[in-house]
Order: structure tokens, then C-alpha cells, then sequence
């Protein structure tokens, strides 16, 4: 290319010729003396000398960037330059990204894409060094004027890795001497961004590993030959009451028991004389107190480059520490059992609420059969009404057991505390030691609160079993019921709570009391203070979790010797005071007309629907399978007005039988009966189109009802 004689660089007219582009710059390092010196100082050969020395003498990364700038400077003013710039390149984001920049603002762009049209990017890409003299227009950078000064910009090469690019620009072009001086600084600047790179990774790396030694839950200590100490991380200093620059520089001897010394040099020889690659004994160290403590200690050599022993790393392990460790596996692998056990008792219990529920609807459903059948004036009206109201609570119990594996949470509905209280102190009085005296207190006309079905009773019931378990020589249990107001200002109000009205209900007992450390974790899951066999640790937690579950809380107090007392605070409904509607009243029977197929595979329940629903005015026909029941449909289809059809079935389950009547008549009624409460087929039945369900057990005006609902007139 052309060059410009009258360049920027006249001052350059006495370098020697002999100089050319990549010999070494060492041969400019001894700067010469006295007038000599001054004289060279000034020559631009110099500036090599310059730079190098003071890129050698500056490692660190951040010490380096600032040195690029101040470099360029002194480059810009020696040689008359525009303006210069260094550019790193950034493979992943095929960047260039500008770390260090002399001359005007705008001179030169903060980032180049790799793709861009520019001389940068262009030698970047390209990996070759490229002149453009002072208003070159070339297709290649379509953006550069006819003003545009003379640029030169070198690749920044270590070995075979391209690292950067190097700019200079001057306004009356560059002659070639100057470009091979540029190309012996770029050599240097290559060489400096190399370092900078490598100067990042090993800062990276050092506080990655300072990071993972100080994180460390075991003790570790990095020490030389000597016996002293020169790392220690913070585990291992807190652990005997110091903190780590405390113990630097001291020597190992001095925090070891001197029983213990002689034991220590042993270890050390032993791995010097290469008889063990890692030494593992107890020690015993000094905590500031003067306390010894014991650690099991693991000691290895630390090597140097040359493979020669420079220290000893040892891992120290608190035997304490582990003990404690293994027993919390131990805990947690015991309550893991015992969550098993109590999920398979969940899926039987789920699997028993079926059974139990035909039972249940049997007994039921014959009883509603004989008191219809009895004058409303009889005497048997009473027993026949006391075996329905155990068929009901049971069959209560049986929801309440299978809502611990049921997934859809049971809407909560209006309760009456002091009927519930009076429920519970029927079943502790009956079942309790006689030595216990029950009590029951509570105010007039209180508030309804809203629970889950049996979920009220259960908590009470929970918090009377645990006064019983602290009085075995008798004593006297209380439950009490109460309105009271919290307000905002309220210290025993937790926040989750709103202030407000809420229930009160006590649970006092007279009891041996609970010590205030154990107080403090009654209400934790498996927290039992109770012999192996004799409890959970369960009860209390599930009051809580009920509580809290309700919008409500419980409080505990107690004192040693003195009893103690559970409170649960449940938020009123204010707007109830008196009885909701319940169950329909007994009297009067849905009487209907009509065909109706009952598919059950209970006899039992199969007997009581056939008679009951033949008393309430309708047809019956009856399959015990989903395969007879299809026949039976396929035969009397345009007769049949609803098919009462039992979710769980052999051989065909009711949803596929559900499916396959839809198919053979799309407008017929089915009303499905399940005696489970969280079955997934029930969800799968909503999704699959049922509408009516009627669940088990049921009596006959129950019975009576869903057929009225679903059969038309």
C-alpha cells in the first residue's frame, strides 16, 4: 500500500534499519547512561522498553486495565497519534468489547459486533493487520468517509488464539516503521491481555476454593513443616472459641494437649517416610477455656511443583457433632416409618369406608325401613331412633378417618360448641378412669364456629386423651367454653389471626404438668415425650395443625406438679346463633313413580333399596354386575327412568358402566352411590358428565329424595 512520507511519524527517520517486526524487544532493555540516555529516551524505539517493563511489573488484572490506559497515552503523545484503542475480544457473544481507549469521545465504539463492517471487527475476523491510509474509501467498510484519518489495527495473537485487536489512527497516515513498531506493541499487549485472563481465572479460582474452605462444616488446618499454622478455617477456629486470624501464624503445639504432641509428630513422620499416605487419630486440642476437646483428625501431606512435602493438610471431625448427626438420621428415619405406616393405614381406611359405609347403609336404611312402618306413638320409635343416631355417628367417624387421605379438604360447616362438649365428655366419661372427675363449663347462648365435619371433636378429644396420660392416680379434668374478644393490641392474638370474637374452649387438667423445655416442642410433629409404644407424637401437632387450618390457634400452660391447660380460640360466627338446618326432617316420605335399576354388589344393600324403594311407590329391577346391568338396560332401556348405580363394582367399575349406558341411551338418568368419601373416580365421574350422586349410607328419606330429584313425574 501507499504511504505518506510526510506521516505523523518524521521522528522515526533515525531508526535503525535493521529493526523489523517480531524481533524480540529484550534487545532494548538496558537503557544506555548520561547524555546517551536522555537521547534514547526520546527515541520511539524506547517506548518498547517502556511499556514492557511496566506491563511486567503490574500481574494484577485490575492494576493492568488501568496500566492499558495510561500506556495508550504515552503512546498517542509520543508518536503524534489521533487516537488509539484496544479491543478483547468475546467469543460467546462474537463481540468486541473495547478495555482501553486514548483520543476523543466517539473516536472509537464502546463494542464492535464481530459481524459489523468495520476495520476492527474485520481483523478480528480476518486474524490479519490491515492500513488504511487517510481517506480510503473501501467497499469493504462502506461506512468510512473521505475525511477519515489513517488507521491501523493489528490482531492480538497469543499462539494460536486470537485475543483482541489493536487500533491506531493518525490524521497524515502511518509509515511503515511505526506499523512494525505497532506490531511489536501489539506483541506486548497480547501478552498483557493474556495475563489479565489468566489473572481473573486464578483470582476465580482462589475465591471459589476460599469460598469451599470456609464453607466447610468439618475443621480444616493447612500448616507448614515447621508446625505452624497458616490456614485455618472458621469451623474449626470457632469450634475452640476463636476466630481464624487468632490462630495464624501460631504453631500447631500450642492449642494441642500435651498428651498429644507426641502422638501428632509420629503422624507427621509416618507421612513424610511415606509409610501411610493418610494418617486418621483422635486429638485431643485446647480451647481458649484451656477445655480439651477430642476430634477426629485426618492428616496428609501437601506437596509442592516438585513433588516435595511443603506442608500438611488435616480434616478434623467433632465425634460429638457425628453422634448428634446419626441420631437426627435416626429420627428422621423413625419418623419416616412412622409417616409409612401411617399412609398405609390412610389407603386402608379408605379402602375399609366403603365396606364399613354399606354396612352402615344397611343398618341405617332398615332402621328409616321399621320406623316408617311403626305409629308415630310407638314406643319402639326411640330405640329404633337410638340405632339411626349411632348408624349417623359412625358413619361421621368413618368421614373423619378418611379425610386424612382425602385430597379435596371437606368443606367446614356451622358447629355448636357446648353440644360438641357435651358430645366429648359423653365418650371420656364412659371410657376414662372413674378416678377422674369430669366437669363441664360453659356460657349461655354462645357463638357458632365453623369445622370440618368431626374435626372440632377430634381436637377436644385429642386434649382430654393427653390430660388423661398426665393424671394415672386420677385427678380432675375441666372443659370449658367461652366468648371472648381479641383485640389488636392482644399478645396472646398470633398474627396469622384477625381480632375479632372467637371461642374459647379450655382443656384443664390437675395432672404431673410439663416442664417448660419440653413445653416449648409439644406441638411438633413425632415430639413425644411418652415410652415407645404409648404414643406418636402426633395429637397435640394435629390439634394445632387443625387449629391453624380453622383460622384459629391453641396455647398451652403449665406448671410442674400444678396440671396444665390447653386452650384452642376459634373465630365466631357471629351472625349464627341459632341451630342451621340439618338433616330434613324425618316425617313424610318422597313417594314417586316410575322403573328404577339398582346395580349393587351387596345383597344386603341390594335387599334394603328393593323393599324401600318398592315402598316408596317405584318398580325395581336389580344386577348385582356391570355385565347383567347392561343386559337388563339393553332389554328395558325405553321402561327404565333411572339406574341407581353403585361406584364400585367387580369386573366393570360404575364410571365404565356409566359410560357405556350413555352410549346405548344419551338423555338416561343415573344417580351414582359410592360409600367412599375421596375416591378419584369421583372426580373422573364429575369430569365424565354425572351430576347426581347420593353417597353411603342413607337412609329411606334420603333415598326418597335423590330418586324425587331425578326421576320425572
Amino acid at each position: 500500500m501507499a504511504e505518506d512520507r510526510h506521516g505523523s511519524d518524521s521522528l522515526l527517520s533515525h531508526a535503525p534499519t535493521g529493526v523489523e517486526a517480531g524481533e524480540p524487544v529484550c534487545t532494548f532493555a538496558t537503557p544506555p547512561s548520561g547524555e546517551t540516555s536522555r537521547a534514547a529516551s526520546r527515541h520511539p524505539l524506547s517506548l518498547l522498553v517502556e511499556v514492557n517493563a511496566a506491563l511486567a511489573e503490574s500481574p494484577d488484572a485490575v492494576a493492568q486495565a488501568t496500566l492499558l490506559d495510561s500506556i495508550l497515552t504515552r503512546v498517542c503523545d509520543r508518536l503524534g497519534l489521533a487516537y488509539a484503542a484496544i479491543y478483547r475480544l468475546a467469543t460467546e457473544a462474537r463481540t468486541l468489547r473495547r478495555v482501553a481507549h486514548r483520543g476523543p469521545q466517539g473516536a472509537s465504539a464502546d463494542v464492535e459486533p464481530l459481524d459489523a463492517p468495520t476495520l476492527p471487527a474485520w481483523v478480528a475476523r480476518e486474524a490479519e493487520a490491515l492500513y488504511l491510509p487517510p481517506g480510503t474509501r473501501d467497499s469493504r467498510f462502506p461506512g468510512r468517509s473521505a475525511s477519515a484519518l489513517a488507521e491501523y489495527a493489528v490482531p492480538l495473537r497469543a499462539k494460536d488464539r486470537m485475543l483482541g485487536v489493536l487500533v491506531l489512527a493518525a490524521p497524515r497516515g502511518l509509515r511503515m516503521v511505526t506499523r512494525k513498531l505497532a506490531d511489536q506493541f501489539a506483541i506486548q499487549v497480547a501478552l498483557a491481555l493474556e495475563r489479565m485472563e489468566l489473572s481473573q481465572q486464578l483470582n476465580t479460582f482462589k475465591e471459589r476454593l476460599r469460598s469451599v474452605f470456609e464453607q466447610q462444616r468439618v475443621g480444616v488446618i493447612l500448616g507448614n513443616l515447621q508446625g505452624e499454622l497458616c490456614e485455618v478455617n472458621a469451623a474449626f477456629a470457632h469450634s475452640l472459641g476463636y476466630e481464624p486470624e487468632e490462630l495464624r501464624g501460631r504453631t500447631e503445639a500450642a492449642i494441642t494437649h500435651s498428651q498429644d504432641l507426641a502422638r501428632s509428630a509420629e503422624a507427621l513422620n509416618q507421612l513424610l517416610e511415606g509409610r501411610k499416605p493418610e494418617v486418621v487419630f483422635e486429638k485431643r486440642y485446647l480451647h481458649r477455656s484451656g477445655e480439651a476437646h477430642v476430634f477426629l483428625a485426618a492428616m496428609s501431606l501437601v506437596r509442592d511443583a516438585g513433588q516435595s512435602p511443603a506442608g500438611f493438610l488435616t480434616l478434623l471431625e467433632d465425634p460429638g457433632e457425628r453422634k448428634k448427626a446419626e441420631a437426627e438420621c435416626a429420627q428422621l428415619r423413625e419418623q419416616l416409618m412412622r409417616a409409612q405406616k401411617l399412609a398405609a393405614l390412610g389407603r386402608l381406611v379408605g379402602g375399609l369406608a366403603h365396606d364399613f359405609n354399606n354396612l352402615l347403609g344397611v343398618i341405617l336404611g332398615f332402621a328409616s325401613l321399621l320406623r316408617t312402618g311403626l305409629v308415630p306413638d310407638d314406643p319402639l320409635q326411640g330405640h329404633v331412633r337410638m340405632i339411626e343416631q349411632s348408624g349417623e355417628r359412625a358413619a361421621d367417624l368413618i368421614s373423619q378417618l378418611s379425610g386424612y387421605t382425602r385430597q379435596e379438604v371437606p368443606p367446614a360447616q356451622p358447629q355448636r360448641p357446648d353440644e360438641i362438649l357435651q358430645r366429648v365428655v359423653k365418650i371420656v366419661s364412659q371410657t376414662f378412669d372413674r378416678r377422674i372427675r369430669v366437669e363441664t363449663r360453659h356460657a349461655p347462648d354462645l357463638p357458632w364456629v365453623e369445622a370440618r365435619p368431626g374435626e372440632l371433636e377430634q381436637m377436644i378429644l385429642n386434649l382430654c386423651l393427653n390430660s388423661r396420660d398426665a393424671m394415672p392416680e386420677g385427678g380432675s379434668l375441666v372443659l370449658e367454653a367461652s366468648q371472648v374478644l381479641l383485640g389488636p393490641d392482644d399478645a396472646s392474638r398470633p398474627a396469622h389471626c384477625p381480632p375479632g370474637t372467637y371461642v374459647r374452649l379450655a382443656v384443664q387438667d390437675t395432672g404431673v404438668g410439663i416442664e417448660p423445655r419440653v413445653l416449648a416442642h409439644i406441638f411438633e410433629p413425632f415430639f413425644t415425650t411418652k415410652d415407645a409404644g404409648k404414643g406418636s407424637g402426633l395429637g397435640l401437632a394435629m390439634v394445632d395443625t387443625m387449629a391453624r387450618s380453622q383460622g384459629g390457634f391453641v396455647r398451652a400452660e403449665s406448671e410442674i406438679g400444678r396440671g396444665s391447660c390447653f386452650t384452642l380460640f376459634l373465630p365466631a360466627l357471629s351472625h349464627l346463633r341459632e341451630k342451621p338446618e340439618g338433616r330434613a326432617p324425618l316425617r313424610g316420605l318422597a313417594q314417586g313413580t316410575g322403573t328404577v335399576l339398582v346395580v349393587d354388589d351387596e345383597p344386603m344393600v341390594l335387599a334394603f333399596v328393593q323393599e324401600g324403594l318398592r315402598k316408596l311407590g317405584y318398580r325395581v329391577l336389580t344386577a348385582d354386575t356391570g355385565p347383567r346391568a347392561l343386559e337388563i338396560y339393553a332389554g328395558h332401556a325405553a321402561e327404565i327412568d333411572c339406574v341407581l348405580l353403585d361406584l364400585i363394582l367387580p369386573e366393570m367399575s360404575g364410571l365404565e358402566i356409566y359410560r357405556r349406558l350413555r352410549a346405548l341411551n344419551p338423555s338416561g338418568r343415573v344417580i351414582l352411590s359410592t360409600g367412599y368419601t375421596n375416591s378419584p373416580l369421583l372426580r373422573e365421574a364429575r369430569e365424565a358428565g354425572v351430576a347426581a350422586f347420593i353417597t353411603k349410607p342413607y337412609t329411606l328419606e334420603g333415598l326418597g329424595r335423590a330418586l324425587q330429584a331425578n326421576v320425572p313425574p
